[in-house]
């Protein structure tokens, strides 16, 4: 029998079960979405190159350089002592990494170089180096000590390469 309330017996609890089943379908698709969203995080993330993390990659290393100078660097000064020396490169910039007792003490950014010869010419150039070399040159004018370091023809990574860093000294 109809008593003036909309819903026969027994609707109500129907009513509520309704209410939770549609909730937890609720939970279940903003988890779903969650679960999606992460997922195409993590499949973009996995198809950018690596050069897109901006890592430095290690170029070359000298060990137990000795520098005859004091070297001065924004506020520090390092004394003149024997140095290892890492050349690093990030996409087209290079950098020198000064490091004693493997505590990295400065990064020097350097300047790309050109070679006057071009193309197949610097194959018979005796300038370029075979395989990758560092020289220093004090430029008095300047109170700067020029580090040129050239990657050589063989080079199994960036080939006839020639970069200059500079930093200052004290005698």
């Amino acid at each position: 029998m109809f008593s003036g309330c909309l819903y026969k017996e027994g609707t109500a609890s129907t009513h509520t079960s309704i209410i939770k089943i549609l909730n937890k379908k609720r939970l279940t698709m903003y988890v779903y979405r969650i679960f999606i969203k992460y997922l195409v995080i993590l499949f973009v993330l996995l198809l950018l190159p690596p050069d897109v993390t901006a890592q430095m990659k290690s170029v070359y290393k000298f060990k137990n350089l000795q520098i005859p100078f004091d070297l001065k660097h924004n506020d520090s000064t390092f004394n003149k002592s024997k140095y290892d020396i890492e050349i690093l490169r990030q996409q087209t910039t290079w950098y020198l990494r000064l490091i004693k007792n493997r505590k990295f003490l400065c990064t020097i950014i350097g300047t790309s170089l050109e070679y006057e010869n071009k193309g197949t010419d610097k194959l018979e150039d005796p300038d370029i180096p075979d395989k990758p070399t560092l020289k220093m040159k004090k430029l008095p004018e300047e109170n700067v000590l020029e580090i040129i370091f050239e990657t050589g023809k063989k080079a199994n990574l960036y080939p006839f390469c020639k970069v200059s860093f500079k930093i200052g000294y004290a005698e």
